[in-house]
């Protein structure tokens, strides 16, 4: 049937366009501990970045550490 078809057709280009965001889902939870790493490092510099913004605005607005 032609609605059948297109359910296929429509199944198929959204499994394909997910696939390589599905490869890689596998491979981050095939290594948590390099997904560790990844937030770790990632907080790190995050509180760099969100020290380095405070240090302005407290300068910009007049205030102390």
């Amino acid at each position: 049937s032609g609605y059948g078809d297109l359910k296929k057709s429509l199944a198929d280009l959204v499994l394909k366009e997910f696939e390589g965001m599905r490869k890689k889902r596998e491979e981050l939870v095939a290594d948590p501990k390099r997904v560790e790493m990844w937030m770790r490092d990632g907080g790190a510099k995050a509180r760099k970045t969100a020290e380095e913004v405070l240090k302005r605005v407290r300068a910009a607005v007049g205030t102390r550490e």
